[in-house]
């Protein structure tokens, strides 16, 4: 299939914006624009991307995250004020083309407020016909004060949800690493976007991809064939671009999950355009502690009375007036139940948006609801005799 319907394919799921990653290996200069990781995507290729992108209405924003811009140089004055001058003009080149923004990590030499300056300025040279942003990846706990209370020099913030680890996360961990960010109050005044970041089980897969669509702020989908359907394709509302997708051949199993990938992600996206509480609305926990473990699920348990107890299970509401959006995810091996009490102050009864194994459909209950293992479920609540 062509780029051009491609790159349509993927606006059509509800994607706004491409973040290219990993394209440049050495100093970003304007002798050097067409040096890519691995020497796989070339500067004609790139610009194909870009002139595609814009006709699709696909923003396109360049990843500058762990190129050495300085070029090790340092502390000295002179050459860093030579070398920040290479990359205005760097910048200036690429926005003449169509991009639509630079992403820099906070980890990075070259992150400072002087460097955020700098390519500020530039961008304002070119907003006059379309916005155009500064992203900063947060990888540390906390972003230095960027601005004045009614400025930042940063448009939004990119934050990791699981730490990066050599290993799978465990369950545990990965709860963990949910409350812990999620619980952080952010009241910096920037949109904020989240990504997955760590590594997490195959099983968790699905389940994390329902918590960043129902965060607030916009959800970074790194590039994933069993969402888009399609090869060597990348990104989300923000999607991300990378050059290590391979093909592989489709099993009637991996099929199936490929399908309920691209059902799971579809829905999510189109329940985002539409609903005022998931785009704007409060975010809110519910208590953990009002799960249990079902009656099977623990028998098989009681014998190991010193065994490590499950993740809990999170719970979120997102509301904006009157409509709620309760989402619920069981990070356990175990399937887990709400407890009749749990909540009082909640409509009993919903009807399923969505859930990682995009198998519930209709009306529910939440007095007889039972999250399986590893699932995770959005359902819009209603009060009796009321459907919205």
């Amino acid at each position: 299939m062509a780029l051009k319907e491609e790159l349509s394919y993927l606006r059509s799921l509800g994607v706004g914006a491409l973040i290219l990653e990993g394209l440049f290996r050495t100093v970003v200069s304007p002798v050097n624009i067409s040096v890519t990781d691995k020497g796989t995507a070339t500067f004609p290729v790139i610009q194909q991307i870009l002139q595609q992108s814009n006709k699709a209405d696909l923003k396109v924003v360049l990843d500058f995250c762990d190129v050495d811009l300085l070029g090790g140089i340092g502390g000295k004055d002179t050459e860093e004020s030579n070398t920040l001058a290479n990359i205005k003009d760097a910048l200036r080149f690429w926005l003449a083309q169509g991009v639509a923004g630079f992403t820099i990590c906070d980890t990075d030499e070259a992150f400072s407020e002087k460097t955020l300056l700098e390519w500020r300025g530039v961008l304002q040279e070119f907003n006059s016909q379309n916005e155009r942003i500064i992203l900063v990846k947060q990888r540390r706990d906390n972003l230095p004060n960027l601005g004045t209370p009614n400025t930042t020099l940063v448009d939004m913030v990119i934050k990791s949800i699981l730490p990066k680890s050599p290993h799978l996360l465990s369950g545990q961990e990965v709860s963990s690493a949910i409350e812990t960010h999620l619980y952080r109050a952010d009241n910096s005044g920037v949109w904020t976007s989240w990504m997955v970041g760590g590594k997490a089980s195959e099983k968790l897969k699905k389940l994390l991809l329902v918590l960043l669509m129902t965060l607030p702020g916009s959800p970074a989908v790194e590039h994933d064939s069993d969402i888009v359907q399609k090869e060597d394709m990348a990104l989300n509302h923000a999607i991300i671009l990378r050059e290590d997708s391979n093909p592989e051949s489709e099993s009637s199993y991996t099929k199936k999950r490929r399908h309920v990938a691209h059902a799971l992600f579809t829905s999510l996206s189109h329940s985002r355009a539409r609903e005022e509480a998931l785009l704007y609305g409060t975010f809110s926990f519910l208590p953990f502690h009002s799960f249990n473990s079902s009656n099977s699920s623990s028998s098989s348990n009681s014998s190991n009375s010193t065994a490590t107890p499950p993740p809990p299970v999170l719970a979120f509401l997102r509301s904006w007036g009157c409509v709620h959006f309760l989402i619920l995810l069981n990070i356990g091996p175990q399937t887990r139940s709400l407890d009749p009490a749990w909540a009082p102050s909640l409509p009993e009864a919903g009807v399923y948006v969505a859930s990682t194994g995009m198998d519930r459909m209709g009306a529910t209950s939440l007095e007889t609801l039972v999250l399986r293992p590893h699932e995770a479920i959005v359902i819009k609540l209603f009060e009796a005799g009321g459907y919205s």
